[in-house]
């Protein structure tokens, strides 16, 4: 049996540095979500802050558009939640494959180990004995011999599975890096600018009207 617990022990292994890369590729996304987004949102804080300061500068009252300042102060927070989901899903999905390949190898174990009762079943005379426990010692050696190559195909399948996992959290942080500076340009500038624009017009239509 030593050769089945070398192949656990390495299939646990094997399984564990998989999970491990996955997660730690999780964390540096994380880690540098906020100062890629900086460098998306740098120019448009700029932007936003100079469209504030030359509203104020001329007497305009900017709390009515507020809310798109804030929208735009809450766009990091947004991001570290949108992509926390994202990447606690695949995390957990990666996790998912390894736990069913360790179940998978760990069901190959427990087969393996039911051979002292099937061979305290055998019974009848001591021929049919003998003849049980030939057959036996003939699953034994087949089952060993055949345990590491299936242990091998579970981990195998299972780290292919999992290190798909890895682009595809690339892919998320790409995708939610985008829809954070889409939002802040879209909703945030864009819109604080139009509800500025309409306070210029209504202010400058009342005066004229006056």
């Amino acid at each position: 049996m030593d050769v089945i617990d070398k192949a656990l022990t390495s299939a646990q292994t094997a399984l564990d540095k998989a999970v491990e890369e996955v997660k730690a590729e999780a964390a540096e996304l994380e880690g540098k979500a906020n100062s890629e987004l900086d460098k998306v949102l740098d120019p448009l804080r700029t932007k936003l802050n100079d469209l504030v300061a030359e509203a104020t500068a001329k007497g305009f009252d900017v709390s009515t558009c507020q809310s798109y300042v804030d929208g735009f102060s809450n766009v990091p927070d947004q991001l570290v939640t949108d992509l926390g989901e994202c990447i606690t899903t695949q995390v957990e999905k990666a996790q998912g494959y390894v736990n069913d390949a360790l179940t998978s190898i760990k069901k190959i174990e427990e087969d393996l180990n039911t051979i002292d009762s099937d061979i305290d079943n055998c019974g009848g005379n001591e021929f049919k004995k003998i003849k049980c426990y030939a057959k036996i010692i003939e699953e034994i050696e087949k089952d060993t011999k055949d345990a590491p190559a299936h242990i091998a195909e579970d981990v195998t399948k299972a780290t292919a599975l999992v290190t798909e996992i890895v682009p595809i959290l690339e892919q998320c942080f790409t995708d939610k890096l985008k829809k954070a500076g889409d939002d802040a340009t879209t909703k945030d500038v864009a819109d604080f600018a139009i509800c500025l624009c309409t306070l210029i017009y209504f202010r400058t239509y009342s005066n004229y009207r006056d």
